[in-house]
């Protein structure tokens, strides 16, 4: 049962860093498209 709970401070700290790098990822994405671009999948829609 010990053995868990000091795994569980490095499993919470993959989980930040991975949140983290996710976050960033979508900020990203958000930012690459511009409007109106064939990258942009709600000019797709209203075509």
């Amino acid at each position: 049962m010990s053995e868990s709970i000091d795994d569980t401070p490095v499993a919470d700290d993959e989980v930040e860093e991975i949140l983290a790098d996710e976050e960033s990822d979508e900020e990203a994405a958000r930012s690459l498209p511009e409007e109106g671009s064939d990258d942009d999948p709600g000019s797709m829609i209203n075509r």
